[in-house]
This record gives C-alpha cells, sequence and structure tokens, in this order.
C-alpha cells in the first residue's frame, strides 16, 4: 500500500511539476524594474499592483529595512513578484524576485512536511512520544510529537501554546533516528530537488547530520551559488542607524533555509496542489489544535491557523534578530499566497507575529496586502490612503470622517500596526501621536477593536548585537587543532635531535641554559593542548549524541556544554602561561628561532580555539 502511495505522489508530482513550471515561468514576463507580472494583466489590475508597490516601498522607507522582495501566487500562478530596495547597500546591488534571503523560521513549514510524509508512511505517528526516538525535554508528562510540532509541549503537554524554536530544532534528531536520513537529505530529496527550487539551499552547518555533511555542503557548486546570491544583512543599532550585521550559519528544521520568494511560491504551489502531501494531511496541518480543555489554540501542525471574519489564514513568520524577516500569508478561500523575504529583522521584530495574540495582518506587509487583494475586491471599495506621518489633527479628522465600519476597522489595525513600526525604528513622538489619536477617535466608541489590548502591545527594540564569527569559523578551527596537534610530533623530533647533539658534542644537557625555561613551556602547552583536545572530544561527542549521549548524557546536554566551555576557559589560562614563557624567550633568545615561531603558533591557535567553542555556544549551536 505504501509502495502504490509512493508510485501515485510520484506520478501526480511529474504531472504537476510541469504546471507549476509553466505557470512561474511562462506565464510571468520580467520588466526593466526587475518586476514580475502575468501576461493577461488588464489595465485596472495594472493600476492595482502600482498601487500596491508604492505602499510597499513606502513601507520599507518608514521601517528601514535595506531591502526585501515580494512574490504573490493566484489561483496556482505566479501573478506578480518584484524587488524593492537593496540587496546589497554597499555595492548598491537591488534587490529583485531571485534574491536568496535567509528564511529563519519560515524553514518550519517545510519541516513540518517532511515529517507529515513520514506520518503518511507510517514510519511517525503524531501520537508518538519523542522519547521513543532519542529526544527528550523537561515535561509534567508525556510530550508526543503533535506536541512539539503545535508548540504545546511545555508545562502539562497539550495544555497551552507557546512557540518554542529550541524544541522544534530537535525534531532534526527525531527525523534521523525514525528514517535512518537526516533532515537536510529529506528535505533535498523529497521537496527541493523535485520542486526544482534551484535557489534554495540549506546555511552551511547541518544539525544532527554526520560531522563531514558540513564541508559536503559547502563543497556543493548549487549552494555557493545560492550562498553568493543571498542578500546582506542588516540591523538598526542602539541609536537606529542602520548598519552591516551577519547571520548564524545554523540549520535545523525550525530554521536555517536559505530561499527565493520564487522557489517557496513553488512550495507553496506544491502543497495547493497535493503534491507534497495529501488533502486530508494538509486539511489537519491547517486546522487549529485544540488545548486540553477544549479551548483553540493558534498553531496547527508548522503553520499558524487562524481566523479573520470567518475567514481562514494560513501563515508563517521569520525573524532572525538582526539578520532578516519573512512572511508567507494564505487565504485559502481566496487561493491566494503572499510571499515577503528582507534582509533586515524590521519586518517582523516590531509586531510581536510568534505570541499567538495577534494575527499576521497585524504586520503592515501583511495588512497592506490584504488590503488591498481580499478586503477591497470582497467590499468592491477602495480604502481611503492616510498619511500617518500627518498632524494629530488631520488624522482625528480624517478618521472621524470615515463611516463604514469595515474600513473603519481595516483602518484602526493599520493605525496599530504603524505604531509599532514607528517605535521599532526609534521614532517615538510618531508612535505616541498615533495612540493619541487611537484614544481620540476609537478607545471609548463601539468600533474599537476586541483585542485592543493585545494589538496596543509594543514589539522588541534592536537587539544588541554581539560581533560573532559566521558558522564558516569550523574550518578555522579544524585548522587550529592540526597546529595543535603537531606540537606531538614536533616535540619528540626535538627531542631526538638534542639528543644527538648531546653525544656528538659531548655536552650534558644540564648546563642548558634553557633547560627549566623550555621544560616550563613544555608542561604549559602540554596542559593547553591536552584541554584543548578534551574540548574537541567533548564537542564531537555533544553533536554526535545530544541529547542522548549514553555516558555523555547530562539533562539535555546542559553540564556537558557547561563542562565544555570550563575546558576552553581553562585552556586559556594554560595558554596565557604558555605566551608568557614564549614572549621571554623572544626577548632573552631562549631556543631556537623555528621554536619560538611554534611556540607562538600553538599559543594563538589555543587562544582562537577556546574563543571560538565559547562563541559556537553564544550562538545557541552547541
Amino acid at each position: 500500500m505504501k509502495n502504490i502511495q509512493h508510485i501515485m505522489r510520484l506520478a501526480s508530482l511529474l504531472i504537476a511539476l510541469l504546471f507549476s513550471m509553466s505557470s512561474c515561468s511562462t506565464k510571468a514576463s520580467v520588466n526593466s524594474d526587475n518586476t514580475f507580472y502575468s501576461p493577461d494583466k488588464a489595465a485596472a489590475d495594472m493600476e492595482v499592483y502600482a498601487r500596491f508597490e508604492a505602499e510597499l516601498e513606502s513601507i520599507r522607507q518608514k521601517s528601514m529595512v535595506p531591502g526585501f522582495s515580494a512574490a504573490i501566487v493566484k489561483d496556482q500562478q505566479v501573478t506578480w513578484a518584484a524587488g524593492f530596495g537593496y540587496a546589497d547597500l554597499e555595492k548598491q546591488v537591488e534587490a529583485t524576485p531571485s534574491t536568496a534571503y535567509p528564511l529563519a523560521s519560515l524553514t518550519k513549514p517545510f519541516a513540518a512536511a517532511i515529517i507529515m510524509q513520514l506520518v503518511e508512511e507510517g514510519t511517525l505517528s503524531l501520537d508518538d512520544p519523542i522519547t521513543d526516538y532519542g529526544v527528550d525535554f523537561s515535561s509534567d508528562g508525556v510530550i508526543e510529537l503533535r506536541h512539539v510540532l503545535s508548540h504545546t509541549s511545555h508545562g502539562m503537554p497539550g495544555e497551552e501554546y507557546r512557540y518554542n524554536g529550541d524544541r522544534f530544532a530537535d525534531l532534526g534528531y527525531l527525523v534521523r533516528n525514525a528514517s535512518g536520513r537526516s533532515f537536510r537529505e529529506l528535505l533535498n530529496a523529497r521537496i527541493l530537488e523535485p520542486l526544482e527550487m534551484t535557489n534554495t539551499a540549506p546555511n552551511p552547518i547541518s544539525m544532527g547530520d554526520d560531522f563531514l555533511d558540513v564541508f559536503r555542503i559547502w563543497m556543493d557548486a548549487d549552494n555557493t551559488r545560492v550562498y553568493r546570491a543571498t542578500a546582506k544583512p542588516y540591523r538598526l543599532d542602539q541609536e537606529y542607524k542602520l548598519v552591516k550585521s551577519g547571520c548564524p550559519d545554523f540549520f535545523t528544521p525550525a530554521a536555517g533555509l536559505i530561499s527565493t520568494v520564487l522557489d517557496i511560491a513553488k512550495f507553496d504551489i506544491a502543497m495547493d496542489q497535493n503534491i507534497l502531501l495529501e488533502q486530508e494531511t494538509k486539511v489537519q496541518m491547517f486546522t487549529p489544535t485544540t488545548s486540553n480543555n477544549g479551548s483553540e489554540l493558534p498553531y496547527g501542525i508548522g503553520w499558524f491557523t487562524q481566523e479573520y471574519k470567518d475567514q481562514p489564514l494560513i501563515w508563517h513568520y521569520g525573524w532572525q534578530p538582526s539578520c532578516g524577516s519573512s512572511l508567507i500569508l494564505k487565504i485559502p478561500d481566496e487561493e491566494i499566497t503572499f510571499i515577503v523575504l528582507a534582509n533586515s529583522d524590521n519586518l517582523s521584530r516590531p509586531y510581536r507575529l510568534g505570541s499567538g495574540e495577534v494575527l499576521a495582518i497585524d504586520s503592515i506587509l501583511a495588512l497592506a496586502f490584504y488590503k488591498t487583494f481580499v478586503f477591497e475586491p470582497q467590499h468592491s471599495l477602495v480604502v481611503p490612503q492616510i498619511d500617518w506621518e500627518a498632524d494629530e489633527s488631520d488624522l482625528v479628522a480624517q478618521l472621524q470622517e470615515v463611516e463604514n465600519e469595515n474600513v473603519n476597522e481595516i483602518l484602526q489595525r493599520e493605525l496599530l500596526s504603524y505604531r509599532k513600526l514607528f517605535h521599532s525604528v526609534g521614532r517615538v513622538d510618531q508612535a505616541e501621536k498615533l495612540l493619541n489619536v487611537y484614544e481620540k477617535v476609537f478607545m471609548n466608541t463601539e468600533a474599537r477593536l476586541e483585542n485592543y489590548a493585545e494589538l496596543l502591545e509594543l514589539g522588541e527594540l534592536p537587539w544588541i548585537y554581539l560581533p560573532l564569527p559566521r558558522m564558516r569559523h569550523v574550518t578555522i578551527l579544524g585548522f587550529f587543532v592540526l597546529i595543535v596537534l603537531s606540537v606531538f610530533t614536533l616535540w619528540p623530533i626535538d627531542y631526538a635531535i638534542g639528543r644527538l647533539r648531546t653525544r656528538k658534542s659531548g655536552l650534558s644537557r644540564s648546563v642548558d641554559k634553557n633547560k627549566k625555561a623550555a621544560r616550563n613551556a613544555r608542561a604549559a602547552a602540554y596542559l593547553a593542548v591536552i584541554t584543548c583536545l578534551v574540548v574537541v572530544f567533548l564537542f564531537v561527542s555533544y553533536i554526535s549524541s545530544y541529547p542522548n549521549g549514553g555516558l555523555l548524557e547530562w539533562k539535555n546536554g546542559t553540564m556537558l556544554v557547561k563542562t565544555l566551555i570550563g575546558f576552553a576557559n581553562l585552556s586559556v589560562v594554560f595558554s596565557f602561561l604558555l605566551a608568557g614563557f614564549t614572549i621571554q624567550a623572544w626577548r632573552k633568545g631562549y631556543w631556537s628561532a623555528g621554536w619560538r615561531i611554534h611556540y607562538t603558533l600553538t599559543t594563538i591557535a589555543i587562544l582562537c580555539n577556546s574563543y571560538l567553542w565559547q562563541q559556537l555556544d553564544l550562538l545557541g549551536w552547541v
């Protein structure tokens, strides 16, 4: 039965690929401004898109986002896509629909699709305890697979929704233990390659895979091409100035894919055509989770699942602080999807999207899309354009003139979203002004939004950025380890050469004025090397067996990590001692020049090793 299902799925996949390839290529034309349109657009439609593009560009500038790309899928075809701003500010490289961005948590719907395929095949069950597959978290009850997929694994499993990307990330270990293949392998084989998502790649570090997979990913020419085409990340500093930033390179089921809006459109079309999953499975994913007491929660399986005006909103967002943001919003009743990816976190950070208390359309870009392509066609009207930077009295007057209650509600959401936007870029005066306007116009009226209290909550301010090295320093770590290991080769050679010279000259080594200094330096170096090797051993043991590490299993790895970092710090102490002896050797001319150089390199290698291991921990990777 499984084989028949697999054959049927492959057949439908081949048929749909021909359709989706035509819908993503021949159905779209490229304009000189890097904007894609379906060729059958009427003049009226073009005016709508032009107005929409102008609004998106205005939002980009007010949000202080260097660049983003967006696309719309309608009736399983890409009808529009465009780039706004710059993928690289310094080189003035414009963003286009083909620009790649880190997806952050938008990776989760891909992971959910893979896991639900395994459920369909009988390899997994949503009712399986995760401990059956080597994953364990502290809990008041039995955590099942469905609890992690729906973010309901905290406290008593199934009791409440609490977004947790770290627990979702550990599903990579579960997938590998259940299927015998890593999440990365399954993603390539089941989604990226069949859908020809050629501009999508995993970040270089692949947690839960074999250690050498790190280097295999780097050596893949297609992945390298995607990395080179990825937009440069930017952030707002503590003074709200736009500066260059960096992105961590981890890759898990929770985050780490890099892609384009056009490639994500292929995934969206495949989901709608039931290529990746059966219709019943997809409905299960898009159905809100029910808590133990029967209340409806905002998350399904790998997707946020909410309603607005009795209309389902299926969506997910991504937010990587100081790096990027992303969003996909599906309106199934209208068969339309909006996708946006940015090279700054400020398209997600202001709106508290993961809280479960707000809707996708409380993100200002999502609201602009919903207003233009869903709300206005449904109500046969145009929402008036409001200049939210106008004087308070002008805004009050404009809003009081609106009589349509549906338009009134859209404008309330827009006001509160702009308030969050202004607050996120440090424009406190504008944020306070909009709050005053809301209180004067809506607060004491029946038109006030039911969940206004949640919508009044402001998002986070820019995070303090730590200038951490990118994850490609694993290669540097390997180089430093080789330097450290070379000590064990050079010291015996040096000892043998010294013995030969002693015999030939007839001199006793005891009269060597360097003997004491060399002995002390050698002792410090031995201790530093040994502690450094212990760090390497603990690290390899950790990533190969976490979270159940046999003899090394210490409460989800917490004690193991602390021990690892402790040894790294200890090696720093010994390397400082070695550095002191080395400096003394250079000053007084001890040893040969070759040995002085080697001790210097060894000291630098151990210090760098220790520093980089600690940065791995700070990044949340170890």
